[in-house]
C-alpha cells in the first residue's frame, strides 16, 4: 500500500467513526485500528468530538462554537454563524485553528473588515489573491500563520462565507 492510500485509506476509517458518533452514539468512544497497527480513538458529544491516533488529536466542535484556545485577538462579527470549526494538536507539538463562518453581509464589507484587522495586526503579508467573488490572505508573524478565505454567496450579495485558518508552529 502506497502512503498516500495508507493515509486515504486511515482518514476513511476516521470519518467512519466520526459518522458512527453524530449519528448518535454520544457520549462513548469508538477504537478504529489503523492499517499501520495505530488506532484512532474517536470520542465526544453533541457539542465536541475528538479523534486522537499516534500522530496527534482533532476537537471538531459543534455548531456555533469556537474551538477551545481560539486566539481572542482574531475577530468573529458577533452576527456570525459558525458553520464548522476544528482544532488540531501535533504529537510534537503545534496546533492548528479552523473556523468557517457564515455573514449576512455584502462580499464587500467582509473583505475590507478582514484585510483592515490584518493589516492591522502585524502579519507579513504573504499571499494575496483578488477576483469578485474571493478574497485570500495569508501571512505570518512571530511563527504564528494566519489565512483568511472570503467568499461571495453567488446567488446575492447578501450573504459571505469566510474560513479562518490560524497555525501555531511550535
Amino acid at each position: 500500500m502506497t502512503k498516500r492510500t495508507h493515509r486515504t485509506f486511515t482518514l476513511a476509517l476516521v470519518l467512519a467513526g466520526a459518522a458512527v458518533l453524530a449519528a448518535g452514539c454520544t457520549g462513548d468512544s469508538v477504537t478504529i485500528p489503523t492499517p499501520d497497527g495505530g488506532k484512532a480513538v474517536i470520542s465526544g458529544d453533541k457539542e465536541v468530538s475528538t479523534i486522537t491516533t499516534d500522530q496527534g488529536k482533532v476537537t471538531l466542535s459543534g455548531e456555533n462554537q469556537l474551538p477551545e484556545g481560539f486566539p481572542k485577538d482574531i475577530p468573529i462579527p458577533g452576527k456570525a454563524a459558525i458553520q464548522a470549526s476544528m482544532k488540531s494538536e501535533g504529537k510534537e507539538g503545534g496546533e492548528v485553528y479552523t473556523v468557517a463562518y457564515e455573514i449576512e453581509q455584502p462580499f464587500e464589507e467582509t473583505k475590507s473588515g478582514v484585510e483592515s484587522f490584518f493589516k492591522s495586526s502585524g502579519y507579513t503579508e504573504s499571499t494575496r489573491l483578488t477576483d469578485e467573488a474571493i478574497f485570500l490572505i495569508a501571512g505570518k508573524k512571530e511563527g504564528v500563520s494566519l489565512h483568511f478565505t472570503v467568499s461571495k454567496d453567488m446567488e446575492s450579495d447578501r450573504t459571505t462565507n469566510v474560513t479562518i485558518v490560524h497555525e501555531v508552529n511550535k
